[in-house]
C-alpha cells in the first residue's frame, strides 16, 4: 500500500491587533455557524487575490467593526502560521491604535477588550496564541514606537 502526502491549502488572513488608550487589546468571540465558534480571536480576515494585506486589513475591519482606519497608520508587527490540520493559516499582523467610530460587533460576535496578560486567558483559536506571543516579542518595540507616535 502506497501513502499519499495530502497537502494543505493554505488560507491567507490580514490581522489586526487594535490597542486602545488604556493599552487594552480588542478580542472577538467567534458567533455559532462560523467555523471555530465559541473561539476567541483578533479581528480581521481572508485577503482577497486582488487585495494587499493592508487593503484586506481595512476592508475586513470596516465590515466586522464598522471602524475606519487610516491605510498609513497600520503598522506591520510581523507574520504568524499555524497549521491546523485541514489547511495552514497564514498572517501578516498590524497593530492599529487609531481609528474613527467605536468598533461594533456587526457579524454577531461578542467583542472584549482585554489586558494583554489576560488574553492567553481566553479560549483562542490555536493561531492567535502565536500572534499572542509575537505581541510578547515585540512588546518593546510597540511601546517606543507608540511614544513617537507611529501609529
Amino acid at each position: 500500500m502506497k501513502l499519499v502526502a495530502r497537502s494543505r491549502s493554505t488560507v491567507h488572513v490580514a490581522v489586526g491587533v487594535l490597542i486602545n488608550d488604556v493599552n487594552e487589546i480588542l478580542i472577538a468571540q467567534r458567533p455559532k455557524g462560523k467555523p471555530f465558534p465559541g473561539f476567541w480571536e483578533f479581528p480581521g480576515g481572508k485577503i482577497e487575490p486582488q487585495e494587499t494585506p493592508c487593503q484586506a486589513l481595512l476592508r475586513e475591519l470596516h465590515e466586522e467593526l464598522g471602524i475606519e482606519i487610516n491605510p498609513d497608520h497600520p503598522l506591520l508587527l510581523g507574520n504568524v502560521e499555524y497549521t491546523y490540520p485541514e489547511f495552514v493559516f497564514q498572517a501578516p499582523v498590524f497593530i492599529c491604535t487609531s481609528w474613527e467610530r467605536q468598533p461594533q460587533p456587526l457579524e454577531g460576535q461578542h467583542l472584549v477588550w482585554a489586558k494583554p496578560f489576560d488574553l492567553l486567558s481566553y479560549n483562542l483559536l490555536p493561531a492567535c496564541k502565536g500572534i499572542c506571543l509575537l505581541l510578547q516579542e515585540k512588546t518593546d518595540f510597540i511601546a517606543r514606537e507608540r511614544k513617537r507616535n507611529i501609529f
